[in-house]
């Protein structure tokens, strides 16, 4: 089993069409400590969808 934690984030919006989002994060695999990232890609429509939900919930 895998688990990360997320140390710090950096969103750029590459191209028009896509904002990517990387994390530095500390994994935990089968009980050992590794280094990677998480990376995820999310087109302008849905980061602005997701982030006012998230926002919402926060501040209701």
């Amino acid at each position: 089993m895998a688990e990360g934690r997320c140390l710090n984030q950096l969103g750029v919006p590459l191209n028009p069409n896509m904002l990517s989002i990387n994390c530095l994060t500390d994994w935990q695999i089968n009980g050992v400590q590794a280094y990677g990232e998480d990376h995820e890609n999310w087109t302008p429509a849905a980061a602005r969808d997701f982030f006012r939900r998230y926002l919402q919930l926060r501040n209701p």
